[in-house]
């Protein structure tokens, strides 16, 4: 990922510091810890709003 912005270096930085020791994260295996955690947010995002009953169709299939 050339295009990787301060943000996400920032975040890699604190996930590096958060996971004491192994600092030999590689770039793949931050990119899928990463892409899990997102995947996760949208879940939780979409399963709370089904569940407050404020989802319509649309707003799913915009995730």
């Amino acid at each position: 990922m050339q295009n990787s912005t301060k943000y996400e270096h920032n975040l890699m930085k604190k996930l590096i510091f958060m996971s004491k020791g192994t600092v030999s994260f590689s770039i793949m295996q931050y990119n899928r810890i990463n892409m899990i955690f997102f995947l996760h947010l949208v879940k939780e995002l979409i399963f709370k709003k089904i569940h407050r009953g404020e989802a319509n169709d649309q707003s799913i299939e915009n995730y």
